[in-house]
């Protein structure tokens, strides 16, 4: 049978070998014999497979771009990142005035347009990032309603979901509704059987609640937010295609201000009053804690304020409509989910003031702590009886919970306040993280552009060799970064050091690219394929530069918008 295999032609062996991960064909095919070897090593599909394995990307099967095409596209892209290198710039006008709502994935750019009255944003407006041209259109999406915020699902549904609130008519009561639009069309979604979904009343004097909006496969998770009436707090779990709501939690404190999707049915909510990562699966008809990881321990009097988070791309569902038409030109190839990276953020009080850190880990190493069988709550009555109602009192046994020095020093990279440019989250895409110095608007600076991929990391030791670096010191600040590329592998303090109870360390290796030009940029953002710059002017205009890294072309953006506003989300 090896035989016969071996004396198939030479094509049919590669098409054979093209349904074979790019694992299997590095670390198997290749070591069977020299004759396999040699196949895998000149086939230009095999080797883009390859490489695809490498790069922590996935094919996409949508696009039409040949597959040598495909290959190069993918090889320049990579140099790219490694040297933050672009060569071409034009300039895409904004004319709207924003209202601070904005999301950045797939390629789309989406911007809040600010109504007559106020900041509320009573329209969206987004658009395709060009690829060749800054001369790309705009379209609104305008439902008649104040929209407080929005959730989009590019790639796997074509859809946006907006949150509204309308005044009922001849009542003083406000309805908090989702609707379910198809983006490319700005219609309601053709795959939801009911496009608008009330999500609660509430009166007119209570805040509008912060909007937390994901959908991966038939989920769509809504968590709704208040800094002041914290009793109203929210979190919704939606099958939007038929409109059900399959569970919802109501916390009794302030825990939670954010998630992120492991997978379509796991998600990971950061509890801000326990200090800790807790995993849920999602059921049909019921959301089940299954694992609590805990985070380091702060000093007295010192609490977490807000705790942000985001992993893009997003996981894809097993059910997942398998053709989407959003897109004008679909990229050669995506990101893979699986391998993403989830940034946390995090604002720390204290009687002191406020400091800010951030970290990141992959998905993939969130979703280990994952177990077969949930460790549930089990609730029991305790024989001792409550002295307002006389019952008795309902005790409450957790699930499992891993310490902090169990998972996270290996498994997660933390950074200080040097990162922090005004609270944006839209800063990584797959398994990079874009950040520039907090005071770059007033000192240019280097872009810094931080790779996770184990793989590249391996090849960067196997081409250069791993230089050993000492821990790095218990400063409040690290020094000033030099242009180039440089492996971090050593384990450091993190950072701001007096925020914590004792000196923590995290050690999950990556590779630092500093850019050798300098920028005055406010905050940057970055996609799969750009980075985008931005920066405030004193006439009320945001300029943005885009760098894309697969064709190296920078763009600019100029907008009218109130200063300031527009970065802080």
């Amino acid at each position: 049978m090896v035989l016969e295999f071996l004396h198939l032609p030479p094509e049919l062996l590669v098409h054979i070998l093209s349904y074979l991960s790019g694992k299997d064909l590095l670390f198997s095919v290749q070591l069977t014999c020299h004759f396999l070897r040699d196949v895998v090593r000149t086939s230009t599909s095999l080797q883009y497979i390859i490489e695809l394995f490498y790069a922590g990307f996935e094919n996409n099967l949508l696009s039409n771009v040949a597959v040598a095409e495909r290959w190069e596209a993918l090889r320049r892209s990579e140099k790219a990142w490694s040297n933050l290198t672009s060569v071409r710039r034009s300039t895409l006008h904004v004319a709207h005035a924003s209202s601070g709502l904005y999301d950045l994935s797939a390629g789309i750019y989406v911007l809040g347009e600010r109504g007559e009255e106020g900041r509320s944003s009573m329209a969206l407006r987004y658009t395709y990032l060009p690829s060749n041209t800054g001369r790309a259109p705009w379209k609104r999406i305008d439902v008649g309603r104040h929209i407080i915020d929005f959730g989009i699902s590019v790639r796997e549904h074509d859809m946006i979901a907006l949150v509204t609130s309308t005044q009922q008519d001849g009542t003083s009561t406000c309805l908090i509704e989702l609707i379910l639009l198809q983006l490319s069309t700005g219609k309601h979604h053709p795959l939801a059987k009911e496009p608008i979904l009330l999500v609660r009343e509430q009166a007119p004097f209570n805040s509008l609640p912060s909007i937390m909006l994901e959908i991966v496969g038939r989920n769509l998770v809504l968590m709704l937010s208040h800094m002041q009436e914290r009793h109203m707090e929210a979190f919704y779990v939606y099958e939007w295609q038929s409109g059900k709501l399959k569970t919802s939690m109501f916390p009794s404190f302030p825990y939670y201000q954010g998630f992120i999707f492991l997978r379509e049915d796991v998600v990971l909510l950061p509890n801000t009053i326990d200090r800790r990562l807790e995993i849920y699966t999602i059921s049909e008809d019921k959301i089940v804690p299954h694992c609590f990881l805990d985070l380091p321990m702060l000093q007295p009097r010192h609490f977490i304020w807000q705790f942000t988070c985001r992993a893009e791309p997003n996981p894809v569902g097993l059910g997942a409509p398998s053709k989407s038409s959003h897109e004008e030109n679909e990229p050669p190839f995506l990101s893979t989910p699986e391998d993403a990276i989830a940034v946390f953020k995090m604002t720390i009080a204290s009687d002191q003031g406020i400091c800010t850190c951030s970290f990141v880990a992959h998905r993939s190493a969130l979703l280990k702590f994952l177990s077969d069988q949930p460790h549930a709550f089990a609730t029991f009555q305790s024989t001792r009886t409550s002295t307002e109602t006389g019952e008795p009192v309902q005790i409450t046994i957790s699930p499992e919970t891993v310490p902090w020095n169990a998972w996270g020093p290996a498994s997660t990279r933390w950074f200080g306040e040097e990162d922090e440019t005004h609270g944006y989250i839209t800063v990584t895409a797959g398994q990079r993280y874009i950040t520039i110095d907090a005071d770059a608007g007033n000192k240019p600076s280097p872009l810094i552009v931080r790779d996770f991929n184990k793989y590249n990391i391996a090849r960067h030791i196997h081409e250069f060799g791993q230089q050993l670096e000492p821990p790095a010191p218990p400063t409040a600040r690290s020094p000033p970064p030099k242009a180039g590329r440089r492996l971090v592998t050593a384990p450091t303090i993190l950072r701001p050091r007096n925020l914590f109870s004792e000196d923590y360390w995290s050690q999950l290796p990556y590779i630092e690219t500093v850019s050798a030009t300098k920028h005055d940029y406010d905050a940057v953002l970055m996609d799969e394929d750009r980075i985008l710059g931005l920066r405030v002017w004193d006439q009320n205009l945001v300029l943005q530069k885009h760098t894309n890294a697969l064709a190296l072309r920078q763009y600019e953006i100029r907008s009218k918008t109130p200063p300031m506003w527009i970065f802080y989300i």
